[in-house]
């Protein structure tokens, strides 16, 4: 199966997320993982691949003056159709950052990043028993950026996060079209990234969203 990750960003060190993506696949023999930046992520897309794993925010220089967005209008027509055809998409920790909450983008994935505190903090992170990516697993914490999201009534949550500065979702599912989308808030740093927690998360996620039992 082919999983196209586009992983980190200026705040976001892509070799954290590369390491924590490999070491979550570790094992998983039917996994083809390819590597894309903002800019090729869309020639990759055409090649269907069975997931695509965004942990990139929308932001290409957002310590300039003047900011420049990778995602167009038609790009994302392109993702909705993908989705909607039976294509898989994974939003993590930044692919959640600085998209429009209001586009049709965001109307697909169901949630998005709002704002975090300046400091990161303690972030307990509960799961919602019903849900089938919970599979009887206990809360955990961790040092975090604590993800303020904004969410739709369409999607199926199984995380949520919390801290002294209030309480969020944090890792929800949802179905568009014939796809699989997720939505998963966890984790800035290195530790956090590779927490067991989170790495048996991400493995979850991955499984869920490519159908292997």
């Amino acid at each position: 199966m082919k999983v196209i990750a586009t992983l980190g960003d200026y705040y976001h060190d892509e070799s954290f997320y590369k390491e924590a993506l490999s070491q979550a696949t570790s094992g998983m023999e039917d996994i083809d993982l390819v590597y894309a930046t903002r800019e090729n992520l869309i020639d990759k897309l055409r090649d269907k691949p069975d997931l695509v794993i965004l942990a990139s925010e929308n932001r290409l220089n957002p310590n300039e003056g003047d900011v420049r967005k990778w995602l167009t209008k038609k790009d994302e027509l392109e993702i909705i159709n993908y989705v909607n055809d039976g294509g898989s998409w994974f939003a993590w920790h930044s692919g959640l950052a600085s998209y429009e909450g209001n586009s049709s983008y965001i109307g697909m994935l169901g949630g998005y990043f709002t704002h975090h505190p300046d400091q990161h903090v303690n972030v307990r992170y509960q799961f919602n028993e019903k849900h089938e990516l919970s599979n009887g697993k206990e809360s955990f914490e961790i040092m975090d950026e604590h993800y303020f999201i904004e969410s739709n009534e369409e999607i199926s949550i199984f995380l949520n996060s919390i801290s002294e500065y209030g309480e969020s979702v944090a890792g929800w599912t949802k179905r568009y079209g014939e796809g699989r989308v997720c939505g998963y808030s966890p984790a800035h740093n290195k530790d956090g990234l590779l927490n067991a927690a989170v790495q048996a998360d991400l493995k979850d996620i991955i499984k869920w969203l490519v159908k292997i039992k």
